[in-house]
């Protein structure tokens, strides 16, 4: 599982980008989340695989809580990058997690925090 360093934000502070292949469906497909103060938390799908997928939708979930937003489904398409963001979320550590056309809901290992 792959996790990208932590970077600048705007103001100094830092954010966080986790992310994580989704090894039990493609090698060359990863989920992440990123959030850091004052910007809105994103997830996304980075899909380098040469397969299409239909039905994906994401999911963010707050660390030892709820479900905050599922994404509507859409297509994932081959060599491309799909994801969401949401806007206003308070402080805390969140998680991206995203299921491709039925299957398990797959996320990043660790969550990313502000």
């Amino acid at each position: 599982m792959a996790t990208s360093p932590a970077g600048a934000a705007a103001d100094g502070a830092q954010d966080e980008t986790r992310c994580a292949t989704i090894a039990q469906v493609d090698r060359n497909l990863r989920i992440c989340v990123k959030t850091g103060p004052g910007i809105p938390t994103h997830v996304w799908v980075d899909n380098k695989s040469g397969v299409t997928y239909f039905g994906v939708q994401l999911r963010v979930v707050q660390h030892n809580g709820p479900i905050v937003r599922v994404g509507s489904p859409f297509t994932l398409h081959a060599h491309s990058i799909g994801g969401m963001e949401q806007l206003g979320l308070p402080n805390g550590c969140y998680f991206g997690q995203v299921t491709l056309g039925g299957t398990p809901w797959y996320g990043t290992a660790e969550p990313a925090c502000v």
